[in-house]
């Protein structure tokens, strides 16, 4: 393909990558960098935080939350883009597709439009009629439900598997990790990574994990809301928690036996999670739910073990550790 002018617009540019939808817009912008010629605006509300992070090469200009800002509009028409691209962090809402049908016309309509998919969304009737007047050109889908039915609408699109950074996620030697992280010596671990939230871990589950003869390490991210009473109930089955951000996470995956993954509901993750592609990265088995995408891109890597119920991995651990 050749060289584009593209704008990228996104409100989760230049925020920690501890955080799977700005780990993942960090990562497009990087691709889009490389291949194209490239500009990065980030939308914001409040007029004080409006600055250029010109070390990271994005822009902030300031807006309203459906994009209506004469600093957006004249940075767009300054550029000429060939594309505009918008990686909202709520995903493909209508409101989401009216923001970019706005930013376009205002900008001129001449620039073809592209959408990035974080997460599935279910539309009735009314609304799938609205989409074929607000579709944009062509949409990055990670969750490859969302390619589908979009393609049903007509509209061009590719499943997009977010890159890791295989320098920095690879396997690290035991004693080494050992050294970063020395309260897992002699332990069997069991590791989670991402957001502490009822909707992710189950203090049932993680129990269970505990009885089996493991050590639940359950790592959050510092950028988002924790559940704080989970925690301390995390804590009471004799889980390892750490909420700070950790650096060398490559060393923990290395010290896990598994890594487990046993979320369910769609709005809880992005539909490739990160942590499970890490988590392989650094050589680590994996035992997750069919959630999203991961059926689609890992159904023939034998490090992963797909299961129907949370509620197998207890056994399945104990199980496949022997083999």
């Amino acid at each position: 393909m050749n060289a584009m002018k593209i704008v990228l617009i996104s409100e989760k540019l230049g925020e920690p990558d501890d955080e799977g939808i700005a780990a993942i817009t960090g990562k497009f912008f990087s691709r889009l960098k490389k291949e194209n010629e490239t500009i990065a605006i980030k939308p914001v509300y409040d007029c004080s935080a409006a600055r250029a992070d010109t070390s990271a090469g994005i822009v902030a200009a300031k807006a309203n939350r459906y994009f209506f800002g004469f600093d957006i509009i004249r940075m767009i028409r300054a550029f000429s883009p060939e594309m505009i691209v918008y990686l909202p962090w709520t995903s493909a809402t209508l409101r989401s597709l009216l923001r970019l049908k706005a930013i376009s016309l205002l900008s001129g309509g001449k620039a073809e439009t592209g959408i990035m998919i974080f997460q599935p969304e279910e539309y009735n009737f009314l609304e799938k009629i609205l989409i074929r007047f607000l579709k944009p050109d062509y949409i990055y889908s990670i969750s490859a439900k969302s390619l589908e039915l979009f393609g049903k609408m007509g509209i061009r699109g590719e499943l997009y598997v977010p890159e890791i950074d295989r320098d920095r996620f690879r396997r690290v030697d035991r004693d080494e990790a050992l050294k970063l992280f020395p309260e897992l010596a002699g332990k069997k671990a069991a590791l989670h990574v991402g957001h502490i939230n009822r909707f992710r871990i189950d203090q049932d589950l993680v129990r269970r994990i505990a009885e089996a003869g493991f050590t639940p390490v359950i790592v959050g991210s510092p950028s988002t809301p924790q559940d704080s009473g989970l925690i301390e109930e995390l804590l009471y089955f004799g889980a390892v928690v750490y909420i700070e951000r950790i650096e060398n996470l490559a060393a923990l995956y290395s010290l896990a036996d598994f890594y487990f993954f046993p979320v369910t509901n769609e709005r809880s993750s992005v539909a490739i999670p990160l942590s499970v592609l890490e988590a392989l990265a650094c050589g680590t088995r994996v035992i997750t739910t069919r959630f999203g995408s991961l059926p689609d891109i890992l159904k023939d890597d034998p490090m992963v073990t797909f299961i129907d119920r949370p509620e197998e991995i207890p056994k399945i651990i104990v199980a496949n550790l022997s083999l």
